[in-house]
């Protein structure tokens, strides 16, 4: 996991890796995407973190919410 800071030119802060997802903050909301879109879609922006985690978390470990 690494942390991509864009702040200066952005505003935006990354949480993952080039080939993974990446948890990002932009344009005031916490997203789910990947290195070249900001969210893979609106059921991918969230108002809070926990919000982000707890979908993140239903998709990567389906099994284990059922």
């Amino acid at each position: 996991m690494i942390l991509y800071e864009w702040w200066e030119d952005y505003k935006q802060l990354w949480l993952g890796g080039r080939d993974d997802d990446v948890l990002r903050w932009s344009e005031d909301k916490f997203c789910l995407g990947d290195a070249s879109n900001d969210s893979y879609g609106k059921e991918y922006e969230f108002s809070t973190l926990i919000e982000l985690l707890e979908k993140g978390f239903a998709d990567w470990f389906p099994d284990e919410n059922s």
